[in-house]
């Protein structure tokens, strides 16, 4: 059976939507993911008090249970739970102090485990000295061992209290000294990771620029903008902000990582593979710094590589050993299952490649390159595949004064130039496939063509 690749464009501007609903006694605002799930429900009372607040996985599951008194204050039994049900942690407040935190079950696997536990400590630590006095070294300590173990919702409340008191400080001249470039940048770059981490995606790499335009001495901050780009799958833009990394490092582990997979998904194979090899050489500073969730992990990216060019055999032997350290790893189903697809052996395929499915995968990575090998494989039916390389992308990008939009069959277009809130803030028609966005400040933009059936949205980058 020989698979048919009929290339065709399906984008579509997506972000986080906000909307609410007002009954007797109150109101509910629900946030999505781009997908349409839930990621976040508020309740509110009369008195437009928030009453309770409840997050959920990608993949639709409940996640954070919160409660609050008249005051707004947290109170109650608050707990979270994996996806399937089972209880984690709660949390014991009384209007607003933290009385007792209790972890039922301290989540981990082989690879993460020492950085796991270790966050745990730091919380445990961390709220005793933060039970009758505030520390501001304890409350960043708290934040970010917070967000690692995904208590989001308790994250988001401490790493708000240091932004605040940040920009207090910087307001008082005897202060605003000790607020440097790069307290400020650390700042705006956790203000983004609490947007993405709700799929607001396009506020989220407005903060990471901020953050970097802040202090664009720190590599951290390049390789945080470049990957994060990568992941909402604009490619050459984050490949342009992770090779900057790579020129000042060129063994970074984190940024090889990101830069094979972003490699890997345009089928630059062989370029993909000599970058995981090259976070291989430090895979302990990987283990050690990351939350060890990653569904392309290392050794899953190998395996796919491997089979890719040729060693199939290797290639298996790998990505099932990405199944033995998580049997949940719904990349590493995938990855296997075209592997098997690729051998003909569609039996197989079809096992792994439903399991994928049933994982949740297309879901927690809004990925939309799984039916196809079902159909294939399963029921042996014609589908279209989209090849992400072949997709309309801008060069260069960023931009300083014109870009042109490549891989798209028009020219002298519409066009429409929006900022990260949505507003347009340049429209005009393109000289061929030229676009002039001298008049733009600094900032993230979004570009929007509606030539064709459907409409396009490519991220932009203003320098």
């Amino acid at each position: 059976m020989k698979k048919k690749y009929l290339n065709y464009l399906l984008l579509c501007v997506c972000n986080t939507i906000v909307y609410a609903q007002t009954s007797g006694i109150g109101k509910t605002v629900t946030l999505t993911y781009d997908d349409g799930i839930i990621a976040k429900n508020k309740w509110y009372n009369i008195e437009d008090k928030i009453d309770s607040l409840k997050t959920y996985y990608k993949t639709g599951e409940l996640n954070e249970s919160f409660y609050y008194d008249e005051k707004g204050k947290f109170h109650g039994l608050c707990t979270q739970q994996d996806k399937k049900g089972k209880q984690l942690t709660s949390w014991k407040f009384e209007h607003g102090k933290l009385k007792e935190r209790i972890d039922h079950e301290k989540v981990y696997n082989s690879k993460n485990k020492e950085q796991r536990l270790k966050r745990y400590q730091i919380i445990e630590k961390s709220n005793l000295r933060l039970k009758d006095k505030f520390y501001f070294s304890a409350m960043i300590s708290r934040a970010y061992a917070r967000s690692f173990l995904g208590n989001s919702v308790l994250a988001e409340r401490d790493f708000f209290i240091i932004k605040n008191r940040f920009e207090k400080y910087k307001e008082n001249p005897k202060t605003a000294k000790y607020i440097t470039a790069k307290k400020m940048a650390s700042v705006y770059d956790v203000i983004a990771s609490q947007y993405a981490r709700y799929e607001d995606e396009d506020r989220a790499i407005h903060f990471k620029y901020l953050a970097l335009k802040t202090n664009p001495t720190e590599g951290r901050l390049v390789y945080n903008l470049g990957s994060y780009l990568i992941m909402m799958k604009s490619y050459k833009l984050g490949i342009h902000y992770l090779n900057k990394v790579i020129q000042k490092a060129p063994k970074h582990p984190f940024a090889n990582w990101a830069l094979g997979i972003a490699h890997a998904d345009l089928e630059n194979y062989e370029l993909a593979l000599t970058h995981i090899n090259t976070a291989y050489l430090n895979e302990k500073s990987i283990n050690k710094l990351s939350i060890g969730t990653a569904e392309r992990d290392l050794i899953t990216m190998k395996g796919y590589l491997q089979h890719k060019l040729g060693d199939s055999e290797l290639g298996i032997q790998n990505l099932n050993e990405a199944l033995d350290i998580n049997s949940d790893n719904s990349f590493a189903m995938r990855y296997l299952g075209e592997v098997y697809y690729d051998l003909e052996n569609y039996e197989k395929a079809c096992d792994l490649l439903t399991k994928a499915k049933e994982s949740g995968y297309e879901k927690k990575h809004d990925r939309d390159d799984l039916q196809y090998f079902i159909d294939q494989a399963c029921f042996e039916v014609e589908n279209n595949y989209v090849a992400l390389k072949d997709l309309p992308s801008l060069a260069p990008n960023p931009v300083v004064n014109y870009t042109e939009v490549v891989n798209y069959p028009y020219q002298n277009f519409k066009f429409q130039i929006a900022d990260y809130n949505s507003t347009i803030v340049l429209q005009g028609t393109a000289d061929g496939t030229t676009i002039n966005v001298s008049t733009l400040k600094p900032g993230l933009y979004i570009l929007l063509l509606e030539n064709g059936e459907n409409p396009i949205s490519i991220k932009l980058i203003k320098e």
